[in-house]
């Protein structure tokens, strides 16, 4: 299913206008909850908190990979080049349309799985890589015994509550909505700091948390 990591030099050529714009619509139209799309979205900026990004600005002393701890741990390998995230598309059903190199940036992999896949599959793809995250996270605290197999029924079934329950066409409205009106993220000038903030809420742990991440 996976192809060799020296065909990763024909990938990731700059993509057009139009081109970007039907990534972006694919990522807000997913069938999953705002949450993922969010992350999708975040993933194929390179804008999700993985080693390499926190050791290139500073942050952290290592850029080394939190869970396999060989190799430098990027968005495309945390989701999709190491070992335990290869097994891991191998065990879901999306083989047919995951022939991508092991280097291939994960923007993207996305937008080959957003032109060759159906809706439904393409927002298992969307899921699967957030339980990959959420693995990663896990590993990085201690406390995650996953399994290839495991992730994938998990993304399974979280995606078959998402559809039973209804709500999908609600959450993607409101995404829709509010996706037309993401500004564009631009460095700071020269000689000034600019502080990015998130916040998540979980109401029904009654826990929260919060990210600053200056640049």
């Amino acid at each position: 299913m996976l192809k060799q990591e020296n065909q990763a030099a024909n990938i990731g050529e700059p993509s057009s206008r139009s081109s970007l714009q039907g990534v972006w619509k694919a990522v807000w139209s997913l069938q999953a909850p705002r949450k993922i799309q969010s992350f999708i979205w975040k993933a194929c900026n390179n804008a999700i908190p993985i080693n390499k990004n926190l050791f290139n600005r500073g942050i952290i002393s290592c850029s080394t990979c939190v869970v396999c701890t060989d190799e430098v741990e990027s968005i495309s390998h945390i989701l999709w080049g190491y070992t335990f995230a290869q097994a891991t598309w191998e065990q879901s059903n999306l083989g047919h349309m995951l022939s991508m190199p092991v280097m291939v940036k994960f923007f993207d992999l996305f937008k080959h799985v957003a032109q060759v896949g159906h809706a439904r599959e393409v927002a298992l793809f969307a899921i699967l890589a957030w339980n990959l995250w959420k693995h990663r996270n896990n590993k990085l605290h201690g406390n995650s015994n996953d399994t290839p197999q495991g992730l994938v029924y998990k993304a399974e079934q979280f995606k078959k509550m998402y559809e039973d329950s209804g709500t999908r066409k609600e959450d993607n409205v409101a995404v829709n909505q509010t996706s037309t009106i993401i500004p564009h993220w631009t460095p700071p000038t020269a000689g000034t700091y600019k502080l990015n903030v998130a916040v998540t809420l979980n109401q029904s742990l009654g826990k929260g948390g919060l990210g600053l991440l200056s640049l």
